[in-house]
């Protein structure tokens, strides 16, 4: 929970054009934020601990991840 691995991440990225799912990592939501630098984004993001814990909400999780693509699409 202290951030995706963002080198790894570009990694898989240019190494396969099928869709990536990002796992582990995630606790807090600048860690989502960080995403907005890579490309391709995530073609999915596991978060089921946070919504385990209640550490966030299925609706802040949504509203970030909107921001996300909005940011990614407009660049």
């Amino acid at each position: 929970r202290r951030g995706f691995d963002l080198g790894l991440l570009a990694s898989v990225n240019s190494a396969t054009s099928r869709p990536v799912i990002l796992s582990g990592g995630y606790g807090e939501p600048k860690h989502l934020v960080a995403l907005q630098g890579t490309a391709p984004l995530p073609s999915a993001i596991a978060v089921a601990s946070v919504l385990h814990y209640n550490q966030a909400s299925p609706s802040e999780l949504i509203e970030l991840a909107a921001n996300l693509t909005s940011t990614a699409m407009a660049a």
